[in-house]
């Protein structure tokens, strides 16, 4: 398990492309907030009643994730988990977030976050396509699929002029790997 720190964190500010805001995918809660989202490293805090944007939101300036995904999981008591990705010095990696389920200021956002849990793709240089995880009581379940992601093609997109869809591929020869994560251990099981 890599759990990066803070240090880290600094290194895997890598800007492979320039992410959008277009937060069109979903709206997510976190500590009682109302996020529009979308699966780069972008949210935007709204207020319920006027859908009026409040702030912008970074995962990058709370935890050592390049993005995040729009559907995150919640345990009833409000803790929400999530699932984004990193690319830096370690490699790539698949990271489980939690965010804690209360402020412990009105101006927080995602402060308390934390990459529980980070499970190595099966090729570091192509990590797998995710839009989602399941969840249950003790458990998170990440479906690394055959859907890949070339991160060299991302990396040169902007030299390029090419777009997203073009980095990924499909690799038959790859069979989908169940990952299942312990929620309170923070580890991987095998």
């Amino acid at each position: 398990m890599a759990v990066y720190s803070e240090t880290d964190r600094a290194s895997l500010s890598l800007e492979m492309t320039t992410s959008t805001d277009n937060a069109l995918v979903s709206y997510v809660c976190y500590k009682g907030d109302y996020y529009v989202s979308t699966e780069t490293n972008f949210m935007h805090r709204i207020d319920p009643k006027t859908l009026k944007t409040l702030d912008k939101v970074d995962w990058t300036k709370f935890i050592a994730v390049n993005g995040a995904i729009a559907h995150p999981h919640y345990d009833p008591d409000g803790t929400a988990y999530n699932m984004g990705n990193s690319y830096g010095k370690h490699g790539s990696a698949y990271n489980i977030i939690r965010v804690p389920p209360q402020k412990l200021d009105s101006c927080e956002t995602l402060e308390g976050a934390q990459v529980i849990c980070s499970i190595t793709p099966v090729d570091k240089k192509r990590p797998s396509y995710y839009h989602s995880f399941g969840m249950t009581e003790n458990y998170v379940v990440f479906i690394e699929q055959p859907a890949k992601i070339d991160l060299m093609k991302i990396l040169i997109a902007p030299l390029t002029g090419k777009v997203f869809s073009e980095a990924m591929s499909w690799a038959p020869e790859q069979n989908s790997i169940f990952h299942i994560a312990n929620k309170r251990t923070r580890s991987e099981e095998h």
